[in-house]
C-alpha cells in the first residue's frame, strides 16, 4: 500500500481573516494503523506519530544515525538498546508516549526534543511556543500531541490565530469499519485544558492536551 504524503495540502484556512498562520512547509509521509500490514490498532498511535515525524526528518536528509523511517520493531529494539525498556518489550503491544518518542528521535536522528506540559488553562502561554516552532525554521518537523483522557497520539502540523481564537492543524485518525482515513483539519481549541498532560517535539515544544473543540474545513483522504 502506497502511503500518502502531505495530507494537509489544499486545506482551506479556518477563517477568512487569519492574523497569523504558520505550518509545516517540507514534506512528510503519513503513517497510520496497519500501513505496513501489522495490526497495531488500539496501541500503535504513538509509534505511527513517531514514524510520521521520522519521515520528515529523513526526507530533509538529516545527517543522523538513521536514514530510513524505523519500523515498529526497530523502535522497540531501540528503546531496549538504550535501557529504557526490558527485553520483553520487543514484539509486545505496549504503547509508547511522548517520552519514548523523544528518546528514539534523539538516538536515531541525533535531534534533541523537548516536552511541554500543558496545565489547566495553559494554552495562552503555550500556543506562542507552537507558533515559534513552525515559524522559526522552514524545516520544522511535526509535533506530537496527546495525553490525559485524550491519550490517542496526534500530529500537529501548524497553527492559526485570529483575535482570541487559536487553531491547531491536526492529523487525526478515523475508522469506518475496516477502512482508515486521515483527516487534516483545523481545530479550534478553547482555553480549557485538563491538568497533567505532556508532550514531545523535535527541537521545540510538543503538547499533549484535552480540550473542547469545534471542527471546520475537514479534508478526508482514504488510504
Amino acid at each position: 500500500m502506497a502511503l500518502l504524503s502531505n495530507v494537509h495540502s489544499g486545506l482551506s484556512d479556518p477563517t477568512t481573516t487569519p492574523q497569523k498562520k504558520v505550518h509545516i512547509t517540507n514534506s512528510y509521509v503519513y503513517y497510520h494503523y496497519k500501513c505496513d500490514g501489522y495490526n497495531d490498532v488500539g496501541w500503535g498511535c504513538g509509534y505511527r506519530t513517531l514514524q510520521t515525524i521520522a519521515s520528515h526528518l529523513s526526507l530533509q536528509d538529516k545527517q543522523g544515525k538513521a536514514v530510513q523511517v524505523p519500523t515498529l520493531m526497530k523502535i522497540q529494539e531501540t528503546l531496549v538498546e538504550i535501557g529504557d525498556k526490558e527485553l520483553s518489550f520487543i514484539k509486545s503491544r505496549e504503547w509508547i508516549g511522548s517520552f519514548e518518542v523523544c528518546l528514539v528521535i534523539d538516538k536515531l536522528y541525533d535531534v534533541p526534543c523537548k516536552i511541554l506540559h500543558c496545565p489547566s488553562g495553559g494554552m495562552t502561554s503555550i500556543f506562542p511556543k507552537l507558533e515559534e516552532h513552525f515559524a522559526k525554521s522552514s524545516s520544522a518537523p511535526p509535533i506530537m500531541m496527546g495525553g490525559d483522557r485524550d491519550a490517542s497520539s496526534k500530529g500537529v502540523l501548524g497553527t492559526c490565530s485570529v483575535d482570541d481564537d487559536r487553531w491547531l492543524l491536526v492529523l487525526v485518525r478515523k475508522r469506518c469499519r475496516d477502512i482508515y482515513a486521515c483527516s487534516a483539519m483545523f481545530v479550534l481549541y478553547s482555553i480549557f485544558f485538563l491538568a497533567g498532560v505532556g508532550s514531545s517535539l523535535p527541537r521545540r515544544p510538543n503538547i499533549c492536551c484535552q480540550t473542547s473543540e469545534r471542527r471546520i474545513h475537514q479534508m478526508d483522504t482514504l488510504e
